[in-house]
């Protein structure tokens, strides 16, 4: 989460962050524990709770981490998984921005 939010918070303003809950796991399914780990972890940007995986599964996606880049238009520009490679992403950020 840190290189997330430097990532929005550089980009204040400009880039719109949401944040997507995946459950795992049965333990994972419980609105009340995600909203108190979001904010431990200062997420305070809009979440969505995708417990029955619906989001997911309208992109196709089975990875933890998932970062998607859209650019104003609302077509997807970018789409990494995994917690490496962020470089990459906020690359693909800023040449997004800078359009």
């Amino acid at each position: 989460m840190p290189i997330v939010h430097a990532i929005r918070d550089k980009h204040e303003g400009k880039l719109t962050v949401l944040a997507i809950h995946m459950p795992a796991s049965e333990a994972d399914l419980n609105v009340e524990q995600v909203k108190e780990t979001a904010a431990a972890l200062n997420i305070t940007e809009p979440l969505f709770i995708d417990n029955h995986h619906e989001l997911a599964d309208a992109f196709n996606n089975r990875y933890i981490p998932a970062y998607y880049v859209f650019d104003k238009f609302g077509k997807l520009r970018h789409y990494q998984t995994g917690d490496t490679g962020t470089d990459l992403l906020e690359r693909r950020i800023d040449r997004v921005l800078a359009e």
